[in-house]
């Protein structure tokens, strides 16, 4: 805003008088605001009643009217308003681009009041909201100027109970809003502190928000001023009470007003203020005028007994969701009513008052350390044999969440990632031909119970394990080089070097596996051939009880020693049939056939045949290792029997069926054809009824089939027609239900109807005419076209007549 550049300068002094110097009240001189916003005007003075003590202004009698300085009147100048033009009291959007490509058009802004008062606003002094423009290109027809009547947007009421306008299906709502305490008037007693409360409209479609007059906003407006009281004045005020006032002036204690509600809802309370008055004239005084005098009995009275309104609850922010680069910080919002002290209950959004509390900001914008990163390895440099792979390591840092920016090596920590590496071609460098490379692999599952110091395994089987387990699976493999064998887990090859690696003898190691990270499928390949090999784990409590069940499987039913078996006088171990030595565990591995529960019998009733699965596998304390038959059976034992045969009954139901009843016209099953059904049941020798499920469900007889019947004829059946709709239209339209129905039964048919002719469902109609209301339901529709929110329906409707208008300016 403009400082007013007054042309001549007066200096006002006011003359007391001696004996008035002590006087507690005297008058301040203000100058008012220059007459205009631009150009010359006028500025006069305004005087007012002062207290002293308080620094409060008060009635004009306090003070002496003898010595009431005069008003003063002076020329202000501001900037000539034909340079710029200035409408402090407007908002001023900027201008829209012309409206034609070719030949005359039109421009339009916004323009809303920002005035707490309406005769800032007046029409008179509004800045225009469209003018003329001219592109400079001609249309090659008709040039001519197009003419427009300015839309103008009136500073009336947006209270929703005066105004229809929605915006997003919701009213534009104003309503109170309170800024912040100011301080204490005095820094010792009983003191005032203020704030500023504005009534203000919020604009959802672009979140804005204007200050409107007070009347525009319903309910109680929160109070600008209170009492504050920071600290009690110090001892020596007493001493100079009679210096003030007489010794024979008199004080007494009465009630003031009420206090301000301790609760703004839900019933609070008001006590009435102890005031300490002058006798004399019930001028307000401190209260250590009255500290001889009795106090009154102060009033207490229910205030704001009325329901709390919805409002937003805000908690405080999560953590950051990134350390650096820029993170995302969220915390709850949510819209609650307070329905008794203490209990609040939640309410949708659309409750609570615009705007709502913003649920997410910006953390942690710092830039991240700089750290390393590789490209993928490059192919392998040699045709066939050994070769050098590379790939490109630089250092990065990001700046943004999402993007990285390359910089110097120099801000990087830690060594520069490897960049090359040796590598091995697939084909074979020799020129003579040789034979396909082949695999030997195993079908085995190995459970461990106990932890060895390492196992040693062929590639091809099922491993079980306990965590922490280390192993090296072998790869055996004729016809190719040892030192060409890779080791890949899915598509990731496993490297030379490593806690899990790949040695040079072409087996996988793994050191202390980890269940985490080590399960999966390992593939050994050798040139176009592999083989896989799975790895699971489990824990030692599954081992126990697995090695429990196989313990007492052992010695309940087989009668074998598990353990070290004895040793004869050479120190050789001493074996059975079925019986090896294993130097690598120092134990004993015992082939054995084990066996599972029998299945039920195959049949329910006579002689059918009954399976159990047969295993062969080699039991030790620390393993079990299910091989296939032809181990064993090489070992010398006899597979034992899987099948054999069962008899439950020999006296086998048999299936008894009754006559066909009637054809019923109640079970249609398409035009002609109805539905007739038998008795069907399970019967013994004796006569006596079983399950259905005894019977050999192979000759189960049909207890269902089709029959004709005439009745059963299905029809379409429609219903009454609408009324005609739209009730206010040009053309209109009707319409009804259709169904599929049996057209004796009256029961629906589903789809047997498809094949027949479909009746119409929805034909035109004439509706009744009403007239031409294509009119504006509210004041500030110009508004709604300014934001070319005629593009939704319900903006058309309410604002019918602007939004046709600016169609028709369009075409």
């Amino acid at each position: 805003m403009c400082v007013p550049r007054v042309v001549a300068v007066f200096v006002i002094l006011l003359t007391v008088r001696a004996d008035e110097r002590n006087d507690r009240y005297q008058w301040e001189v203000t100058w008012e605001p220059c007459s205009v916003t631009c150009s010359t005007g006028y500025q006069k003075t305004s005087a007012s009643c002062k207290d002293v003590t308080s620094g409060l202004y008060v009635d004009e009698h306090h003070c002496a009217k003898h010595s009431r300085p005069d008003d003063v009147t002076l020329q202000c100048t501001l900037p000539d308003c034909t340079t710029k033009q200035h409408y402090p009291n407007w908002y001023i959007g900027s201008w829209s681009p012309c409206s034609t490509t070719c030949g005359y058009g039109y421009q339009q802004r916004e323009v809303i009041c920002t005035s707490l008062f309406d005769p800032d606003c007046s029409v008179d002094n509004k800045p225009p909201v469209k003018k003329a423009c001219s592109t400079g290109v001609s249309c090659g027809g008709t040039n001519r100027r197009q003419d427009f009547t300015p839309d103008y947007v009136e500073p009336y009421s947006v209270n929703p109970r005066k105004s229809s306008l929605t915006l997003d299906g919701t009213p534009v709502e104003p309503r109170y809003v309170a800024g912040d305490w100011s301080l204490c008037s005095i820094t010792c007693g009983l003191g005032v502190r203020t704030r500023r409360v504005l009534c203000k409209v919020f604009f959802t479609p672009r979140r804005l928000q204007w200050t409107v007059p007070d009347r525009e906003c319903y309910g109680l407006k929160p109070a600008e001023k209170e009492d504050c009281v920071v600290e009690e004045c110090d001892d020596p005020l007493d001493m100079s009470l009679n210096e003030i006032y007489g010794t024979g002036e008199n004080f007494k204690w009465i009630l003031g007003n009420f206090s301000q509600c301790s609760r703004t809802c839900l019933g609070g309370q008001q006590r009435t203020r102890l005031e300490c008055v002058r006798e004399v004239d019930g001028t307000i005084v401190s209260p250590t005028y009255c500290s001889n005098s009795l106090k009154p009995v102060t009033k207490t009275r229910v205030c704001n007994d009325i329901p709390c309104l919805p409002r937003w609850r805000v908690e405080n922010y999560g953590p950051c969701t990134s350390e650096c680069g820029g993170g995302i910080q969220r915390r709850r919002v949510e819209c609650v009513r307070e329905v008794r002290s203490g209990t609040t209950e939640i309410l949708d959004d659309y409750r609570c008052p615009d705007p709502i509390p913003i649920s997410e900001r910006s953390c942690n914008t710092q830039f991240c350390p700089a750290k390393w990163m590789t490209r993928s390895w490059s192919e392998c440099s040699g045709t066939c044999g050994p070769g050098v792979q590379t790939r490109r390591a630089y250092c990065v840092k990001s700046p943004v969440r999402g993007h990285q920016v390359t910089v110097s090596d120099t801000e990087c920590l830690g060594p520069k990632p490897m960049t090359s590496r040796r590598c091995h071609h697939l084909n074979d460098c020799f020129a003579t031909p040789q034979a396909a490379p082949f695999i030997k692999a195993e079908n085995y599952t190995f459970i461990q119970l106990k932890r060895s110091k390492k196992v040693k395994l062929n590639v091809g089987g099922r491993l079980v394990l306990l965590p922490g387990q280390s192993l090296t699976i072998r790869c055996l493999v004729k016809n190719f080089h040892r030192k060409l064998i890779f080791w890949s887990k899915g598509y990731k090859l496993i490297p030379m070097a490593g806690r899990v690696r790949t040695t040079f003898s072409g087996n996988l190691k793994i050191r202390k596996a980890n269940p985490s990270t080590d399960a999966g499928t390992y593939t050994c390949m050798a040139g176009s051939e592999s083989v896989d090999v799975t790895i699971n784990f489990h824990t030692k409590l599954e081992a126990r009880r697995k090695a429990k069940e196989m313990k007492n499987y052992i010695i309940n039913k087989n009668n074998i020693f598990i353990g070290v078996p004895p040793q004869d006088s050479n120190g050789s171990l001493l074996t059975e049939r079925g019986v090896v030595s294993d130097p690598q565990y120092n134990i004993s591995k015992k082939y054995i056939f084990t066996t599972g529960a029998w299945s039920p019998c195959s049949v329910t009733c006579g002689s059918g045949n009954r399976r159990r699965n047969v295993t062969c596998a080699k039991v030790t304390e620390k393993y079990v290792k299910i091989l296939g038959d032809r181990e064993c059976i090489k070992m010398g034992l006899a597979k034992p029997q899987f099948i054999e045969k069962c008899s439950i009954s020999f006296d086998c139901p048999i299936w008894k069926i009754g006559e066909w009843n009637k054809c019923s016209r109640t079970h249609c099953v398409r035009d002609g054809l109805g539905q007739q059904k038998r008795p069907l049941d399970c019967v013994y020798t004796n006569g006596s009824i079983a399950r259905l499920e005894v019977c050999n469900q192979a000759e189960r007889p049909p207890h269902k089939q089709e029959c004709d019947n005439h009745d059963c004829m299905s029809m379409w059946r429609t219903t009454k027609w609408t009324k005609c709709r739209p009730l206010c239209a040009k053309t209109g339209f009707k319409t009804r239900i259709l169904t599929c129905i049996w057209k004796k039964t009256r029961l629906p048919a589903w789809s047997t109807c498809k094949t027949k002719a479909r009746p119409s469902l929805k034909k035109a109609c004439q509706p009744h005419y009403c007239g031409d209301h294509c009119v504006d339901q509210s004041r500030y529709c110009s508004i709604v076209g300014m934001l070319k929110m005629c593009r939704l329906r319900e903006f058309r409707r309410r604002c019918c007549s602007t939004c046709k208008r600016l169609a028709s300016l369009r075409s």
